[in-house]
């Protein structure tokens, strides 16, 4: 009887691990990652990136509202290569900065990121690029589709905050979508 017992519980066990592994990995197969490198880890370009994250949010986010799954997502940003590479190289300019950006899709490989109950594993993901400069400081990043983004607060705590869908939720009250 003990052994009947043992033997449901390492199953119902490993019916548990199962689920929580497709998730993560359906969580990792549905979305797209954006990616914005600053050019450096000065003050001035790190700066310049959050800066350009704020104009980078605000374009996309009447064109992802329309987008009802991956798929679509990826091939509305595809669309929005150029633009989004007009716009960075012109909030660029108009702030004097001496670099260009470049934006292209990929996959690329992230490490594992964890945020209460979401992680999304250390793999490859497929992802907006937006590189300052040579790319080379430190990075901001959120997810596209589905909208999700993630913000630091207190001392390494990191809280949930899907500002992109708040602003997209806001556009179609707006807009009456």
């Amino acid at each position: 009887m003990k052994g009947k017992i043992l033997a449901l519980l390492l199953c119902v066990a490993i019916v548990l691990c199962l689920i929580m592994l497709s998730q993560t990995t359906s969580a990792q197969a549905d979305c797209i990652r954006i990616h914005i490198r600053a050019a450096s880890n000065s003050q001035y370009d790190q700066g310049v990136k959050l800066a350009l994250r704020d104009e980078v949010v605000a374009h996309l986010t009447p064109i992802l509202s329309r987008a009802q799954n991956k798929k679509q997502a990826k091939t509305l940003l595809a669309q929005e290569l150029g633009s989004l590479t007009a716009l960075s190289n012109a909030y660029l300019a108009q702030n004097n900065v001496n670099y260009l950006a470049t934006c292209y899709l990929s996959k690329e490989e992230f490490p594992t990121r964890k945020y209460g109950e979401l992680v999304f594993e250390k793999g490859e993901y497929e992802a907006l690029i937006i590189s300052l400069g040579e790319g080379e400081g430190d990075n901001w990043w959120c997810v596209a589709y589905p909208p999700l983004c993630f913000v630091p607060e207190g001392e390494g705590e990191v809280i949930y905050k899907s500002k992109i869908l708040e602003i997209i939720e806001s556009y179609k009250e707006k807009h009456s979508l």
